[in-house]
């Protein structure tokens, strides 16, 4: 998802436009001052990834926030009510296939652990049992 939005500067500044676009493989949140940036331009854009701590607050009816957990809140204002919906809903899902994803990763890394501590306990338990064995075989 990309398009213009109005992004807030400062009390002097106010509301201006920013292109925004929404990098839904990168999990990035790319805001310039204009849809094509040139090398050249001394304004580089702002890149910010989304994560699974992100938060997206619903202001009013054309504004919300955006917030990473230790990143400054960035204000918008979408041109209409609709707008405002389609992009926090978008951010919202990458925020929370990101939770997911984080929830299967952590639940894969338990099982693992719980395998790995499983199978050490019967390569242990099979050590004994050949040892025992390599008693019983020394004393008959």
């Amino acid at each position: 998802m990309e398009g213009y939005i109005f992004s807030w500067i400062n009390f002097i500044k106010g509301w201006r436009p920013r292109y925004i676009k929404l990098e839904e493989k990168e999990k990035m949140l790319i805001i310039s001052h204009k849809k094509t940036e040139t090398k050249s331009s001394s304004k580089k854009p702002k890149l910010i990834e989304i994560k699974e701590t992100s938060i997206i607050i619903d202001d009013k009816k054309t504004k919300f926030s955006f917030k990473n957990i230790g990143q400054n809140l960035i204000y918008f204002k979408a041109k209409t009510n609709e707008e405002k919906d389609n992009w926090m809903q978008k951010l919202n899902e990458i925020i929370n296939s990101q939770k997911e994803n984080e929830i299967k990763n952590q639940e894969k890394e338990k099982s693992q652990k719980e395998k790995n501590t499983v199978e050490g306990k019967r390569i242990k338990n099979k050590i004994k049992l050949i040892n025992l064995k390599k008693k019983k075989a020394k004393i008959l």
